[in-house]
């Protein structure tokens, strides 16, 4: 609460001022387009928020606002025209006197079709949809939307049944100390976002998958729970490209990228693009990292895999490939809300125009780029 008051008020103050475009071109003077980057548009968030991830949702009438603000300070474009821009801005170009802006949507949710586009139709506003291909009309969850739903229900066990199952689930894994240390942190916390983040962060895919078994072994989710986090069909993304969506690479299996071997790096990139290629019949030229995550390795993997674009979620860049790590703002429900949880047009200006970036710790490790 008492950051919230803070944000809110600084952001506040800012805004009447008309400061925020000063003092963010002084944070980010190259004066780039903003590329937003959402996950799943619903139609009432408090009620997807009891089951889901909240920080991946953002209700239709907050994504409706968010566009009418973006919108009357910039002028939208397909992800292909701000590329053309980045380039040219970043070749020292004179900046537009409107910049541009793109919205961008992570992991392919079909709810995305179904509440978020008739909105940006409606508005003559492009996107593009960057999709896990192995996922593509399956009933099969998200990874970490599963491990947050079996997570859930092992953390709503009394302490001490929740304490017993730590220590089970730890031995089952076999990992050392250190990490058993944190994801044992994460349990006592007893939050399943926490939980589920502790799994992707520290565990390799094998490690993932056993943990994930073992969750299933000793929890249930009820048969109608995967309902809202149903991925779109081939049909589906065919629909959205013929409704101005361009759809983008996001691996073939979610993978993070610098978590796997140079070979399983290349068949995520390379497959998945193919198998949209053949799917759709276009090309595809946009890329994002799973989770933001990127390292040298796989920045050069995007390269050679024949990618035009490739977009983050942090400030981090790679200098030697300036359009492969092109920073995205994540934005969900609470982005630019004030501490009653109302929309605040205020710090949406300041969110967009990065006041807030230098306070925010980039948490992945990018390794020498």
């Amino acid at each position: 609460m008492l950051r919230s008051m803070v944000k809110g008020g600084m952001a506040t103050a800012i805004h009447s001022l008309r400061v925020e475009k000063v003092l963010g071109a002084r944070l980010q003077p190259r004066n780039l387009p903003l590329i937003i980057c959402y996950h799943r548009v619903v139609a009432d968030f408090e009620e997807s928020a009891r089951q889901s991830i909240p920080s991946l949702l953002v209700g239709v009438d907050t994504f409706t606002r968010h566009l009418d603000w973006i919108g009357s300070h910039y002028d939208f474009a397909t992800l292909d025209e701000v590329l053309v821009e980045f380039e040219r801005v970043s070749a020292n170009g004179k900046p537009r006197r409107r910049p541009l802006a793109a919205i961008t949507f992570d992991d392919g949710y079909a709810d995305v079709l179904h509440n978020a586009v008739p909105v940006m139709n409606s508005k003559g506003v492009p996107g593009t949809m960057f999709v896990v291909t192995d996922l593509v009309g399956s009933t099969d969850f998200q990874m970490h939307d599963e491990l947050y739903l079996m997570g859930s229900h092992l953390l709503r066990q009394d302490p001490f049944i929740r304490r017993r199952a730590a220590e089970e689930f730890l031995k089952e894994l076999a990992i050392d100390e250190v990490r058993a240390a944190l994801v044992k942190e994460r349990i006592e916390k007893a939050d399943p976002y926490l939980f589920a983040r502790a799994i992707l962060e520290v565990l390799g895919e094998a490690e993932q998958v056993a943990a994930l078994r073992w969750l299933k072994r000793h929890g249930e989710v009820d048969s109608k729970a995967g309902e809202p986090f149903r991925t779109l069909s081939w049909s589906e993304l065919e629909a959205m490209q013929r409704r101005d969506v361009t759809i983008g690479s996001h691996t073939r299996s979610h993978a993070l990228l610098p978590q796997v071997t140079p070979q399983v790096m290349a068949e995520e990139l390379t497959l998945s693009r193919e198998i949209l290629e053949q799917k759709l019949g276009k090309p595809v030229r946009h890329f994002a990292y799973p989770d933001g995550r990127f390292c040298r390795d796989s920045v050069d993997a995007v390269a050679d895999a024949g990618y035009r674009g490739g977009y983050t979620i942090c400030g981090h860049t790679d200098p030697r490939h300036p359009t492969l790590t092109i920073p995205r703002k994540v934005f969900w429900e609470h982005t630019c809300s004030d501490r009653r949880g109302n929309f605040s047009a205020a710090i949406l200006s300041c969110q967009v125009n990065g006041i807030f970036d230098p306070a925010r710790l980039c948490t992945h490790q990018h390794g020498p780029m």
